[in-house]
């Protein structure tokens, strides 16, 4: 029965497409063998310059992404890059101000998901997530797949992957709009029906209380990385973009 190919064309089809496959891997390694990390913001965050009195503020990070994570030793490196800028971390109650931050997803995205989560902003909804791939597992699908090419960049895609993960996090900053004195300044009560939007970013409460609120979305970029990999280097991300707001 003739199927069209024989085995021996078979086999010199799927050996070019060995050859095809490992030329991609190389450049794909070759592009992306270092470690690239970084993050972009929905809206630019400007503080004013305050007196050191004012100079304390209370950190606050969770989790609502479906990973563990460490937030409290988030929390604790991100007091220490503050200590380090003259910011002293005190309870809500003696706040100037109030930095929250909540980490919604963490995963492995493609740019244009990453884009779209960004351009979403503070309190956007999260769509295309994490990226599934799937490959054909017959020999028919297999060698059809080589005829066209397919092959090599499914075996590009198995041997060497660019692996992208991203991280979503939702960033509120509060500021007292008094200076806190007698410990009396107080993150309690806040109005939030009384918090109007401003075409700046910043939000207004109830005359207590300035708002700063942006979405962050931080990548980890490299050859073959793992999520065990890219945590570390997305937590440090966390902490120099947070820390560098003040």
């Amino acid at each position: 029965m003739n199927c069209g190919f024989t085995r021996k064309s078979l086999v010199m089809v799927i050996g070019a497409s060995l050859a095809l496959s490992g030329c991609a891997a190389t450049q794909t390694a070759l592009a992306h063998r270092n470690l690239n990390v970084s993050s972009r913001m929905s809206e630019t965050i400007f503080l004013d310059p305050v007196p050191e009195r004012q100079r304390t503020i209370y950190v606050q990070v969770r989790n609502t992404s479906d990973q563990a994570l460490n937030t409290t030793h988030i929390a604790q490196e991100l007091s220490q890059a503050l200590l380090a800028k003259g910011y002293q971390t005190v309870s809500s109650e003696q706040a100037h101000y109030v930095l929250q931050a909540n980490v919604l997803a963490i995963g492995k995205m493609d740019e244009a998901a990453a884009q779209s989560a960004l351009q979403a902003g503070f309190g956007g909804a999260l769509v295309g997530m994490t990226l599934a791939s799937t490959a054909q597992s017959s020999l028919r699908g297999v060698a059809g797949g080589a005829i066209a090419g397919g092959l090599s960049e499914m075996l590009a895609d198995t041997l060497v992957k660019n692996v992208t993960y991203s991280a979503i996090t939702d960033i509120q900053i509060s500021e007292a709009a008094v200076p806190a004195s007698n410990g009396n300044s107080g993150h309690a009560g806040l109005d939030a029906a009384a918090v109007k939007k401003s075409p700046s970013g910043v939000q207004q409460g109830s005359g207590r209380w300035s708002y700063y609120r942006t979405r962050m979305v931080s990548t980890a970029n490299q050859v073959n990385l793992s999520f065990d990999e890219a945590l570390p280097q997305l937590q440090n991300q966390w902490v120099h973009a947070l820390s560098g707001l003040f």
